[in-house]
């Protein structure tokens, strides 16, 4: 396995894999002039390219990145990039960058993509129908954990609501003080970190960077998952939380955003837009719904792609 990094702003790889690793890591030189930093990323690629074709894998899955040049016999598209890096500031050339990254999708023997609209998006770019498929995202396997004791370990009760995530501007984090005005029962409990800062309330609780292997026990503990993208939140993505409630069988109630129906399925509500009154009452409705656990590993995942 050649890697350029073991790790990404979630955790480190916690278990050793059943895999060589050879790591290279990203030269990134903060004082290097911006004009010059796309061509480092580059650089990056290409000695990625130069250990691949040293030790001849047979087979080479590459997740998609801006500026990335691997050749991928599998190439997972979890969106598109350049877009996505262009809009934080992140691409300096994007002409070039467009450029390059059609020609990763097109090079690829397999394009997987996690959502239907990145599915369409790599097929707009000129990748053959026959060599793109949509598979969805998936969850660690895990052990269904009791609500009650799960509640009990985090020391709450009354309405839970929770909240899984990286905290970044796109999760609709801002609004959750503004339902929980509206339900006096109600408490939320956020778990991750990120360059959004969660929102103040006397009934929000925060946990920061909670460990894979200790997520399911949080998430059981919570009445409803949320999900509360803004309306303005990117249609590409496969939301990781909606699977992490699913797991553990908790109803979700969500902004009905690119894949976000279809993943929660029958295991919650979905609203097409943030109006106070609706979620208030989805949320009710939501805590009386059963909890089905629906577990899509990633063994499932991995298992579709390569069929």
């Amino acid at each position: 396995m050649v890697v350029s990094r073991v790790a990404d702003q979630r955790t480190r790889v916690q278990e050793p894999l059943t895999a060589h690793i050879t790591e290279i890591p990203p030269r990134r030189w903060q004082w290097i002039p911006r004009r010059w930093r796309d061509r480092g990323a580059l650089s990056d690629s290409h000695r990625l390219n130069a250990e691949m074709e040293r030790q001849k894998p047979d087979l080479v899955w590459v997740r998609h990145s801006a500026l990335a040049t691997a050749a991928a016999s599998i190439l997972e598209v979890n969106a598109p990039c350049v877009e996505e890096w262009a809009a934080q500031g992140k691409i300096h050339r994007l002409r070039q960058a467009a450029h390059i990254e059609r020609q990763a999708l097109l090079r690829a023997d397999r394009v997987l993509a996690v959502s239907a609209w990145l599915a369409q998006w790599v097929i707009d770019q000129g990748v053959p129908a026959d060599r793109v498929r949509h598979v969805p995202n998936g969850t660690e396997p895990q052990t269904l954990v009791s609500r009650e004791l799960a509640q009990a370990a985090l020391g709450t009760s009354g309405l839970v609501l929770g909240f899984v995530g990286s905290l970044k501007k796109w999760h609709g984090l801002e609004f959750l003080p503004e339902l929980l005005d509206r339900m006096p029962e109600a408490t939320v409990w956020i778990a991750g970190e990120g360059p959004v800062a969660a929102p103040l309330h006397p009934r929000i609780r925060t946990l920061g960077l909670v460990q894979p292997r200790d997520l399911p026990a949080v998430i059981a503990a919570f009445d409803v998952g949320l999900a509360p993208f803004p309306p303005t939140a990117a249609p590409w993505f496969c939301p990781l939380k909606v699977l992490s409630y699913r797991a553990q069988g908790v109803p979700v109630v969500a902004t009905d955003i690119g894949d976000v129906a279809a993943t929660v399925g029958n295991g919650g509500i979905v609203l097409p837009d943030r109006k106070v009154d609706a979620w208030v009452d989805a949320i009710r409705a939501a805590a009386a719904l059963p909890r089905i656990p629906l577990v899509r590993t990633w063994d499932q995942v991995v298992e579709e792609a390569l069929a």
